[in-house]
């Protein structure tokens, strides 16, 4: 919950902050808020973003990006995104990630993106194509009971 200078994590904890930003708008970029050096932590050399579970980066902490990956159901998968970077920055996940299986993750994202013509859409923040994969994703590492989508009817 937010408090007057500080927010307040589930734990309790307080974090001292002066500025939450919630921002939307058609041309989503995230370039005002980094320097160059910053800006390559998130967003690779292809242009493409780079980002656990698109919403954070191993590299940058403390700051996540919800509502930014386009979808079919975009009030959901911005739902289950901040569902998850709630408990992801109070270390609650039931399967926490490391910053290695951050890595490895967006590794995997990225070599399916270029395989992908279509998954390149939206600066490679569009969940559409791999939706019920990216909510069962959530869900699980959250700790919710996953019955994967079953593609095979």
């Amino acid at each position: 919950r937010f408090e007057p200078e500080a927010v307040v994590l589930t734990g309790g904890e307080r974090v001292p902050c002066d500025t939450v930003i919630f921002a939307t708008g058609w041309h989503q970029t995230a370039d005002a808020l980094f320097a160059e050096a910053d800006r390559s932590a998130i967003v690779g050399s292809d242009g493409l973003y780079c980002l656990h579970r698109h919403v954070v980066s191993p590299d940058v902490k403390n700051l996540g990006f919800v509502g930014s990956s386009s979808s079919f159901a975009s009030v959901l998968t911005s739902e289950l995104a901040a569902e998850w970077l709630v408990r992801y920055l109070d270390g609650q996940l039931a399967r926490q990630p490391t910053d290695a299986d951050m890595r490895r993750s967006i590794a995997d994202q990225v070599a399916w993106r270029h395989e992908r013509p279509a998954a390149k859409s939206f600066g490679g923040r569009c969940v559409a194509p791999f939706h019920f994969r990216y909510a069962d994703a959530i869900l699980d590492d959250i700790g919710a009971k996953v019955t994967p989508f079953n593609t095979s009817w």
